[in-house]
């Protein structure tokens, strides 16, 4: 029952609130993550409460995103990473994959991100529409990411003199040695593009930095025949 197209990220739907939100009280209340306490965002962000969503399966061109990542077809997963909130990318005028992923490629490529200097996984979250248009003109999801990593870098004169220093000395093998005219790419190799497809119709897509140095993790919660797996834990305390 988890929303996946339109308003997937938005109000409205009980599973997603309801999940996201059992999370936050987990965080909050098992993790100690308080604001002001050990939670110390500057702003937080009101995807802190209830971000979670599905990958639009029915219109994605491309494998899913958790066959992609090595499970069957028939399995469910569940995939939880450190972001921050979505950037919206509206795009109704571009008519081909390149013009599109260009599109998408400026959105990526802002100095104040925190995958610039700190890694991590970019998510990419196409709409349905531009995945079409994408997948038509014959790009892999591969090939996507390829492309965003060619041409969403943030040029060095946009990074600003007190910033690359302290970059250097976050990320000396990255930022070190770097010229008055070289770019930095968004993520430090295609492969770290996470891409998945979501939404509703409309010419949208969204960005969504890393929060950092964070890894995606994807586990598996129902087997092939789609039955709920069950932690040994829990049934070991069940069977008593």
């Amino acid at each position: 029952g988890i929303n996946c197209g339109y308003n997937a990220m938005g109000q409205g739907n009980m599973a997603n609130a309801t999940i996201g939100r059992a999370i936050r009280l987990i965080l909050t209340n098992i993790g100690g993550a308080s604001p002001g306490i050990l939670d110390r965002a500057t702003f937080g962000s009101p995807a802190k409460y209830s971000f979670c969503f599905a990958e639009n399966e029915a219109e994605n061109p491309w494998e899913p995103f958790h066959v992609e990542r090595g499970f069957p077809q028939s399995v469910s997963t569940v995939t939880v990473l450190g972001v921050e909130g979505p950037h919206n990318v509206n795009d109704h005028g571009s008519q081909s994959a390149e013009e599109i992923l260009l599109t998408v490629s400026g959105v990526l490529a802002t100095p104040g991100t925190n995958h610039i200097y700190l890694g991590g996984e970019p998510l990419i979250v196409l709409g349905p529409e531009h995945a079409q248009i994408i997948a038509s003109d014959g790009f892999s999801k591969a090939g996507v990411k390829q492309f965003l990593y060619e041409k969403a870098r943030v040029p060095l004169k946009l990074i600003s003199r007190g910033n690359l220093e302290r970059f250097r000395k976050i990320w000396p093998e990255r930022f070190s040695g770097l010229e008055s005219g070289d770019s930095v790419p968004i993520a430090a190799k295609p492969e770290d593009i996470l891409i998945i497809v979501a939404g509703g119709q409309g010419r949208h897509s969204a960005v969504i930095p890393s929060f950092g140095a964070t890894r995606a993790i994807t586990i598996p919660i129902t087997d092939r025949d789609g039955h709920p797996i069950v932690p040994a834990e829990k049934r070991s305390t069940e069977s008593s």
